[in-house]
This record gives structure tokens, sequence and C-alpha cells, in this order.
């Protein structure tokens, strides 16, 4: 399904590396692909038609952290971007700004991921991921089009489940972003049927989540899935049930996970801050999820 929306083509290029230590990765039109000192050819992969923003971003030998940004990028499948240099002009010294997090959990390990949103179609590129820390880099004001953003990301995990913020801005400014409360642990029971039906029982879903909430079951081959949104599941206590469409016309159980596989459920919520695109200016997503096995 929607195959259109995913990337096909692969893009080739090569990497003006100074030091063997170097790696550098790189994204366009939502493919990425990655080169090191030691491997200076490289290929992205996953790149959708059209016109998109090469970006990169690496440790270049005696400059530190550099980004790169070529605009208006079209290749054909195959075709190179040629040479990439983030020690050039087409380079830049990213700016660094402060990131303070609320929301503290027990028990918990975080990560940061910065990303930077390009064109019309708000192709999220992401720059970096890291362990948490007090600062934050991306894209100087001056190099930026007004359909530019940053996204900063804030990940908790434990060992079942995770709670994200994502939070939107065109300039990269100070951050103090606060990680939205997790999910209970819902009650998963195995229901009858000719295929592997669970339902899956969740406290009631705090508010920030006021998009959907999903039940996952996969057995690491087939996956299946159950979507709601607020207006059904409504504000109290949510339920989830894997439905019995076996009696459905033209319902192809055989393909659905078998009633005796083994496998693993995850129940995921999402919010919105608001109703626009994702390229909005102070627009705040967030997601939390839990998982275990059956």
């Amino acid at each position: 399904m929607c195959l259109g929306a995913l990337g096909t083509k692969t893009v080739n290029g090569t990497a003006a590396h100074l030091n063997i230590t170097e790696s550098w990765v790189y994204r366009l039109g939502g493919g990425s692909g990655a080169s090191t000192g030691a491997g200076v050819n490289f290929a992205i992969t996953g790149v959708r038609n059209g016109v998109h923003d090469l970006l990169a971003w690496g440790n270049s030998f005696g400059l530190g952290l550099r980004g790169f940004i070529r605009r208006d990028v079209d290749v054909v499948g195959g075709g190179s971007v040629g040479l990439i240099n983030l020690a050039g002009q087409e380079g830049f010294t990213p700016v660094q700004r402060s990131l303070t997090l609320t929301g503290f959990g027990s028990g918990e390990n975080y990560a940061l991921a910065v990303s930077y949103l390009t064109t019309s179609a708000c192709t999220v590129n992401a720059l970096y991921s890291a362990n948490l820390t007090s600062f934050i880099n991306g894209v100087p004001d001056a190099l930026q089009r007004s359909d530019d953003f940053h996204m900063v990301s804030v990940i908790a995990t434990t060992a079942t489940g995770s709670r994200t913020a994502n939070e939107v801005s065109h300039a990269l400014t100070n951050k103090t972003i606060a990680l939205p409360a997790g999910l209970t642990v819902p009650s998963i029971a195995t229901l009858s049927g000719s295929y592997k039906r669970l339902e899956a029982t969740l406290g009631t879903v705090p508010s920030p989540y006021n998009a959907s909430v999903t039940l996952r079951l996969s057995d690491g081959t087939r996956s299946m899935s159950v979507v709601a949104t607020p207006g059904y599941t409504g504000a109290s206590g949510v339920v989830l049930s894997t439905p019995d469409l076996s009696g459905v016309s033209g319902w192809p159980s055989a393909l659905a996970i078998a009633s005796g596989a083994h496998g693993n459920w995850t129940v995921v919520a999402n919010g919105v801050s608001s109703s626009g695109p994702l390229c909005t200016e102070n627009m705040r997503t967030v997601l939390a999820s839990q998982s275990g096995t059956f």
C-alpha cells in the first residue's frame, strides 16, 4: 500500500574526507546513506522522485562538527550528487543551543535526536542522535529557507515502554522540553477465534494523546493492528480488541496471524498539539508505547 510515498531510487556520491576517522551521514528525499574516511564512495538509498534538499552531517578533521546543505537536487536513479565536502563552501558550522528536559521518570534511559525538515513536502532529514545532553545543534538562521524547520526529539525508554516528545521550530532556539506521561501497562487477554486475537485493556489514556491509540500484533512474519481515535475510546479506560472477521465475505483468515503463533504486541498512543501539518511553528507531537509478548 502507498508505494508512491516510498523512495525507490539509489543516488551515489563521493566524500572529500580528510581523515580516516571521519564519518558522515547523508539525507536526500527520504533516503539515507553514509561514508567514512575508509570508504569515501557512498550510496543514498530510498530516495523519492522529484526535487529535494541534500543534507550531510558529521565531524570534519580539524574543524569539528559540520553540516552541509545543497538545495534543489533532482538526480536520476543511479546518478551522482558529485563530490561532498563538509569543509568546503557548502559546509557550515552548526549553531548550538541549550536543552532542558523535565518529566524525568525512574529507571528510564534517555536519548536525543535532531532532524531538519525541508521543502514543501516537509521531508524529515535526521541530522543526528545521541545520548541526552544539555545542548542541541542545528542549522544557522542565515542558511534557512522560510519552509525549513528543526525538530528536536527526546525519547525515554524502559524495558517495556517508551515516551517521546517532538518539538518543531523554524529557528533553533534554547528549549525546555517536557516529556509526556507514560501509558500504564495494559492487561492482555487472548480471545477465541480462527486466528490470533488479543484484547488490551488500558487505564485512562493521558490527555496529550489526542490522536489515536493502536494495538499491534506481530509474529515476526505477519502483523495485524487495530487503531482507534478518542472519539471511539472516550475519556475513561480504553479496550482494544482484534476483531473476529472470519464471518465477513472475502476476509482472508489464512493470511492472519495463526491462533497458536507466538510473537510481540505493542500498544501505541499518539498526540498532536494542533491540527496543522508537522512543518508548523511550535508543533508538538507525543508518542507513548508499551510492549510485551504473546
